[in-house]
């Protein structure tokens, strides 16, 4: 296995503002593009919320999903999001206040595992890329949260990616193969989108269905495209790939994107299951 450094999202409550801004850039670029406007749609659709409900957002981000809840469950209802890093706290309270949610959603400073809400007070509890990022025995206590706080009969959802799914078109094969299985143990838990489906039924939970979101990026500057760069970056910091290596890999990817043949996918997978008395 090829080693890499700490996955950065787990060091992210300590990044400085320049640092949190970086990734703040990325995540809205994301959110933006066709694909992820999708899932949100699905993940909409499988909360099944109603007007006043409750509903719960885990790594709400800079709030583009929040934001959507809380106009699901309209004036009366109350979205609450749970975040972790202070600048991306701040982001989405300002995101929330520009589309005049303010009233109804709200932003708690806190961690996936120890949310400071009353047992069974959702009607949903959603969680988007959050388990990937955790300790392995972080997880079920993670997940056993979003549970606790969801009412029965209430849906509780993940969406996360498989990042061993990530495929990119580049001339240099051999490399691009060593640069996608560059420390995807110890960053990250590469197989997170597979085994939700496990996780949800291991965890007692009913109805479980599981539906597939594949992630195409075709454009220079676009979240695959900085992703494969940064993580080639980050490669050649380890040592894992020569400076020569990562400089010839990200100048051969800039050519393809110049060219307007840039091609890059990821799978995410979102799953929801239904909380029983």
């Amino acid at each position: 296995m090829i080693s890499g450094p700490p996955d950065p999202w787990t060091q992210s409550v300590g990044w400085d503002d320049a640092t949190a801004r970086s990734h703040a850039e990325r995540l809205d670029r994301r959110a933006g593009v066709p694909d992820f406007v999708a899932m949100r749609a699905l993940v909409l659709r499988l909360a099944a919320l109603q007007l006043g409900d409750t509903v719960v957002e885990v790594g709400c981000g800079t709030g583009p999903l929040l934001m959507a809840l809380s106009h699901a469950v309209g004036p009366d209802g109350r979205a609450i999001g749970i975040e972790p890093q202070p600048a991306f706290v701040e982001l989405a309270r300002q995101r929330l206040a520009r589309e005049g949610c303010s009233d109804r959603a709200e932003i708690l400073q806190s961690s996936a595992d120890r949310l400071d809400l009353p047992d069974a007070s959702a009607a949903a509890c959603i969680e988007q890329t959050v388990l990937l990022h955790l300790p392995p025995e972080t997880v079920p206590r993670a997940l056993a949260e979003m549970i606790r706080v969801t009412r029965p009969g209430g849906h509780v959802i993940s969406v996360d990616q498989d990042t061993d799914t990530w495929i990119i078109d580049h001339p240099d094969r051999a490399l691009t193969e060593r640069l996608a299985h560059f420390g995807t143990a110890e960053r990250v838990d590469g197989w997170m989108g597979r085994k939700l489906l496990r996780l949800y039924r291991d965890a007692g939970l009913r109805a479980v269905e599981i539906h597939p979101v594949v992630q195409m990026d075709t454009e220079p500057h676009s979240y695959l495209y900085t992703s494969a760069v940064r993580q080639a970056e980050s490669a050649r910091d380890n040592g894992t790939l020569t400076a020569e290596e990562a400089s010839r890999w990200i100048s051969q990817l800039a050519d393809l994107a110049a060219r307007g043949r840039f091609f890059a996918s990821m799978n995410y997978y979102v799953c929801v299951g239904v909380k029983l008395a």
